[in-house]
């Protein structure tokens, strides 16, 4: 027993007891914005500012002295903000300025640590930051390109790009390893483009690159000055907000600069936009590397077929903990409706996390489908702690050639004009869909809560389904269907422990070991704020599969809490 408890300490989750007898969680550190950065230069020389996001940071009022913040093991320089993150309410931030760090050497990964009185952030989550050079560069709308200087919060740009061409304004300035840092105010400015297709900023003819620590490599970063509410609106719908690259074969220009950036990172702005075609944040073809961290993303004018809050191509990216809402779109039920919260259109390795979907009218909250810019087959994505809601079309959408490594778990999706999860995919192999919570689904109530619409009988399509909750809407009142189903030959589901409720047609998931049908008693589902947790009693409880503790290293429940001993079915 004594081992045991050794070990259960040591993962974070063995708990001390508060005075009112609730568990006092440690610190957990899920993300942050950066993952490299200078720690020299910019306000009173303590470099990059840093922004850390996840649970049990503390009061706001102990900031810098009950919470802190240690990088290596040495606390940093200033303390800037402890509160709800901007894309997550329920997800916590505290931003920093990460200071000299003990003159640490540039190149190693250093562990980030939270502590809140004496208990100090779990390991079972790490987060690092990397000491790499670079400069911190600001931009105001009071400020002037022609005197700005690198470094000087009192001579910022004035432009992050102008209409001049690609390489005016900071990005024309800016380099590997820089940190571009906005101030506050609503900008509207028209940066690099062409008439009727302009941008914001179109990053172009310049990137950042892998960090090493040496001089001239790193991430070229976008970031909020803290505290400081910065709104990128750029007017009419023909200006779409951040974009980057162009649709050509050749990888540089005629004076060797490069057409596609890679190793963006955009962090804690508000962009806002209509846009024909694309919509906040975009990807072009070999945009490989970018970080979209912490943004307040919509396209309430959207007019075209692709204005997701992100989209796009490349490999390797990461979106997290954004909240992307009121994604417009023409059309209506039975019309083609193709703007989406996130819709990755090629490439592969995403992680889409921590996200907030809702209001989504042109489209699925999530979708993948590849129109083959980048790669053959989508593979390995990972879906997870995403809430997604209130979306015209389906909540999770596996479209066309999605192929090996689609790992969806601990999400909540409700409110699903079609289905809540869907294939239509005949590359999907072996698919993990695990401990999510999917209700109110397919309340257009034309098919299914869930749907398959593909059979591949030469290579049959793989997906496991387990310990997740599943209710259908009245309206449909089908668990499973689409056009193929989930039983049909030339599909193999498997999985086991999830629980049914809403619906009927048992036969359809019959490859559901260990199912149950029953009213899963959640707090208060259908509620102006539901409640997803479960009440005593619920069968839910403590009747999930243990097996999903293997998937990941940090499989923590939608709350991000760790399992325990015993698995429950659902998200939470």
């Amino acid at each position: 027993m004594t081992k045991l408890l050794m070990t259960l300490a040591a993962l974070g989750l063995l708990l001390p007891v508060a005075a009112s007898g609730q568990a006092v969680r440690a610190p957990l550190v899920l993300y942050t914005d950066l993952l490299s950065g200078p720690n020299r230069g910019g306000e009173n020389d303590n470099g990059a500012y840093l922004s850390i996001f996840g649970k049990n940071f503390g009061d706001p009022s102990g900031l810098g002295s009950t919470t802190k913040v240690f990088i290596g093991g040495v606390e940093v320089a200033g303390y800037l903000y402890l509160g709800p993150s901007q894309g997550r309410h329920d997800v916590e931030q505290i931003t920093v300025q990460v200071g000299h760090l003990g003159n640490s050497a540039a190149g190693a990964a250093l562990a980030i640590e939270v502590r809140v009185g004496d208990r100090r952030s779990s390991s079972f989550t790490p987060q690092t930051f990397l000491v790499n050079p670079g400069r911190i560069l600001f931009v105001s709308l009071t400020g002037d390109d022609a005197t700005a200087v690198a470094g000087d919060i009192a001579h910022p740009w004035r432009h992050v790009q102008t209409s001049a061409g690609a390489l005016t304004g900071v990005w024309g300035a800016a380099r590997p390893g820089d940190v571009v840092v906005l101030r506050g105010g609503t900008w509207t400015d028209i940066g690099f483009g062409n008439p009727g297709r302009q941008y914001f900023v179109k990053f172009f003819s310049n990137s950042g690159t892998a960090a090493t620590g040496a001089e001239g490599s790193g991430p070229i970063s976008f970031t909020a000055y803290p505290g400081e509410k910065v709104v990128i609106h750029p007017p009419g719908k023909e200006v779409f907000g951040v974009i980057d690259g162009l649709n050509s074969g050749q990888a540089f220009d005629a004076a060797g600069n490069p057409k596609y950036s890679q190793w963006i990172t955009i962090s804690s702005l508000v962009i806002t936009t209509g846009g024909i075609n694309d919509g906040p944040v975009n990807l072009e073809s070999r945009s490989n590397h970018w970080r979209v961290v912490n943004n307040d993303l919509s396209a309430p004018d959207a007019v075209g077929n692709r204005a997701a809050g992100v989209t796009g191509n490349g490999n390797h990216e990461a979106v997290l903990g954004n909240h992307i809402h009121d994604i417009a779109g023409v059309g209506s039920r039975g019309e083609t409706l193709l703007d989406h919260g996130i819709y990755i259109d090629s490439g592969s390795d995403w992680e889409l996390a921590y996200n907030l979907i809702e209001r989504i009218t042109g489209g699925s909250g999530i979708q993948l489908y590849n129109s083959g810019h980048v790669t053959p087959t989508i593979d390995n994505v990972s879906i997870h702690h995403n809430l997604v809601h209130d979306v015209a079309k389906h909540g999770l959408n596996i479209g066309d050639t999605s192929g090996a490594g689609i790992l969806i778990w601990s999400n909540v999706v409700y409110n699903t004009a079609a289905g809540c999860w869907r294939n239509n995919s005949v590359n999907l192999q072996n698919a993990k869909v695990w401990n999510n919570t999917f209700y109110n689904c397919n309340t257009w109530g034309n098919d299914a809560a869930i749907w398959n619409d593909v059979k591949n009988a030469a290579r049959p399509i793989r997906v496991d389904f387990r310990n997740n909750i599943i209710c259908a809407s009245a309206a449909s009142a089908k668990y499973t269907g689409g056009e193929a189903g989930f039983t049909a030959a030339g599909v193999s589901t498997s999985g086991g422990n999830n629980l049914w409720c809403g619906g009927k047609g048992s036969a359809s998931v019959r490859f559901d070991s260990n199912s149950v049908f029953a009213d899963p008693k959640f707090v208060a589902a259908d509620s102006k704020m539901p409640d997803f947790h479960l009440q005593n009693g619920s069968p839910a409880r403590a009747s999930g599969d243990k097996v999903v503790k293997s998937m990941v290293i940090s499989n923590y429940d939608f709350e991000c809490v760790a399992p325990g001993l015993a698995v429950d079915r659902g998200a939470y």
